[in-house]
């Protein structure tokens, strides 16, 4: 039986906030990324302190391979050094006053000086730190303090890594570049890691599997490209940034293709679900998905061509997002050299293209 992380709990802070997290369960083979992943609030990172025992809850449960950590009904709680947990704060919480080696070695005080000297050499060498011992945190770059601060979380050989937004505290640059190398370290280290963030791309890039929290409530879980690609509800939608979102009502179905009306509009979607005619549903369609092409202009096999005015043009990182109304709004991205080479600006008339499979329905009871 694989190992899980079963967790529940209620905790409810001095100003009257309260965090409440139904029964989840997460994955936790050895070198499995779990990405927590959520709007501020959702609960997440006071998941990740109830785990390691930062904070214990009013009531609660956490198990960890059938192994009990917390259990609130019979009065257990571990503290933190009994959970064998490995944590990497936001912000790496390094000591200022410390040396890298001293940093590193700061939770192996209980161990001999030369196993604790030689694990530390160990961490270094494999986090690509040597070199850097006798440096001062405020001497080393964004990328060097959270190789420290992971290294710190690894010498303690945990059975659960965990990290709080890893990724916040570096610049964006520095961010885009240190996503696919920290997953790289993740997964080398074999170790079950849990990732808490509210950055989509964040998560796409760190996650094996991804987990909504929304207000202490588990929404959707799963692999990552199927959760973004296939949001379970109108909630999980909107939480992972899906740009169009629709009223419909599902009108006639064809095996797989479903046909439906959103604003008076008639588009085709692919679904499995037996959808019934007369379902309202939710069509999700993400801006990337929208082609664009001048009016009439044959666009191959895509079943949905729509007549559209551009609303409003705005830059967002390189690419030109665009609104557009097709008889109900709808968002698209395009490449500023292609927006320049149609000439578009606002008022013009253009066609939206959208295969039937980039519509999701979900429906709604």
């Amino acid at each position: 039986m694989a190992p899980t992380l079963d967790v529940a709990f209620a905790h409810r802070y001095p100003d009257g906030t309260e965090i409440r997290v139904e029964e989840v369960r997460l994955p936790a083979e050895p070198g499995r990324v779990t990405v927590l992943f959520g709007e501020s609030g959702s609960g997440k990172s006071t998941f990740l302190r109830i785990l390691a025992g930062l904070l214990r809850p009013a009531a609660g449960r956490v198990v960890f391979d059938r192994q009990p950590w917390l259990d609130t009904g019979r009065r257990l709680f571990l503290p933190p050094q009994q959970r064998r947990i490995g944590f990497v704060f936001q912000d790496y919480a390094l000591f200022p006053h410390l040396t890298v080696f001293r940093n590193i070695a700061c939770g192996l005080a209980d161990l001999p000086r030369a196993t604790r000297e030689a694990r530390v050499r160990e961490a270094m060498d494999w986090l690509g730190l040597n070199g850097l011992a006798d440096r001062m945190p405020s001497r080393l770059s964004g990328g060097q303090q959270q190789r420290v601060a992971l290294a710190r979380a690894l010498v303690r050989q945990p059975e659960l890594l965990l990290l709080d937004e890893p990724l916040s505290a570096l610049d964006v640059q520095l961010r885009d570049r240190l996503r696919a190398e920290l997953h790289a370290l993740l997964v080398k280290t074999g170790i079950p890691a849990i990732v808490v963030t509210h950055d989509p791309c964040e998560a796409l890039a760190l996650a094996d599997e991804l987990v909504l929290l929304h207000r202490g409530r588990l929404l959707q879980s799963g692999p990552p490209t199927h959760v973004f690609n296939h949001p379970s509800s109108p909630e999980a939608a909107q939480m992972l940034g899906v740009e169009t979102a629709l009223d419909a009502v599902v009108e006639s179905r064809e095996g797989v293709l479903v046909r439906i009306v959103a604003a008076g509009v008639a588009l085709t979607a692919v679904s499995p679900a037996p959808l019934a005619p007369g379902t309202h549903a939710t069509a999700c369609i993400r801006a990337e998905d929208v082609l664009l092409a001048a009016p009439g202009k044959p666009t191959g096999s895509a079943r949905n061509h729509l007549p559209a005015r551009v609303i409003r043009l705005s830059e967002a990182g390189g690419l030109m997002r665009l609104e557009l109304d097709c008889g109900f709004p709808l968002r698209a991205t395009l490449t500023r050299p292609s927006c320049e080479e149609m000439n578009l600006q606002p008022g013009s008339l253009i066609q939206a293209v959208i295969k039937a499979p980039k519509i999701h329905l979900i429906p709604r009871s």
